[in-house]
């Protein structure tokens, strides 16, 4: 399920049953130290963003762009977080239609489709995020961590890494995406040509779990100094990867792109996997 907080509408990533798209609320960690207590407001709220998300659907099925538009003024006005737009509804559609393909209810051109309409919708949400005079500014004169986003050799979908680039942004924070690796290897001599302290993986169907695993071993075991190490979403909401089978200096993550987690790339400590 889709977790959203009750009283600032931002996105909280995925919680069990995962394999449920339907939106649920509670609190994020910020507005539980507030004390906030529920009102009338809070139920609207809640109606609102499950209206949003019914909009969202119809207008990606449709291919109906400037429906999009007015999805993103509409939310902007409501004190609703472009990037959350992007994490908490084009990315669990994005989640659905692929769900839907793999069960043959969707052709692979409506699904070729939706996610052309997608990609419409992050470049939407890319110049809102550009516009935020303080993450610009944040960005152009953070030029340390290095971040180097790299999807696993055999995986042609880059959505993911650039959901991911534009949360980065989204907290002031940049990176480089290297979409045409074809071998770990070549993720791994990047990322010490640019001395990357953060790498992060993308894959995008389960039969290259093995291939993200071995990555995430050779970085970790490497002489390379990466701080933290991002292995996707779902791999990690799912319980796809075992803690177990990972270097003991690399545990498991999950960011939803609030500004309190730029220290987790900003400052000193131990290598951590997203």
């Amino acid at each position: 399920m889709i977790k959203w907080c009750a009283f600032c509408q931002r996105f909280q990533g995925q919680i069990p049953p995962f394999e449920r798209m339907q939106l649920t609320h509670g609190l994020c960690p910020r507005c539980a130290k507030l004390g906030l207590h529920w009102s009338v407001e809070q139920e609207r709220r809640i109606e609102y963003l499950g209206d949003l998300a019914s909009k969202f659907w119809k207008a990606g099925v449709t291919r109906d762009i400037g429906e999009l538009k007015n999805i993103i003024d509409d939310a902007v006005k409501n004190r609703i977080r472009p990037i959350d737009l992007l994490f908490g509804l084009a990315g669990p559609s994005l989640t659905k239609v692929g769900d839907l393909w793999a069960k043959n209810l969707l052709t692979i051109q409506e699904e070729h489709a939706f996610t052309k309409t997608c990609e419409r919708f992050i470049e939407m949400i890319r110049n809102r995020v550009q516009l935020n005079p303080r993450t610009s500014r944040d960005s152009e004169e953070n030029s340390s961590p290095r971040i180097l986003l790299a999807t696993i050799p055999g995986n042609e979908h880059t959505l993911g890494l650039r959901f991911t680039q534009l949360g980065l942004l989204s907290i002031g924070l940049t990176c480089e995406i290297m979409d045409d690796a074809h071998s770990i290897e070549e993720i791994l001599e990047r990322a010490k040509k640019i001395h990357a302290t953060t790498v992060g993986f993308s894959i995008s169907m389960v039969e290259q779990m093995p291939m993200l695993l071995e990555a995430m071993k050779r970085f970790g075991h490497s002489d390379l100094n990466v701080k933290i190490l991002l292995a996707g979403g779902r791999a990690i909401s799912e319980g796809l990867i075992d803690q177990r089978s990972l270097p003991k200096n690399v545990k498991l993550l999950s960011l939803v792109f609030d500004e309190s987690e730029r220290a987790l790339f900003t400052e000193d400590s131990q290598p951590h996997a997203a």
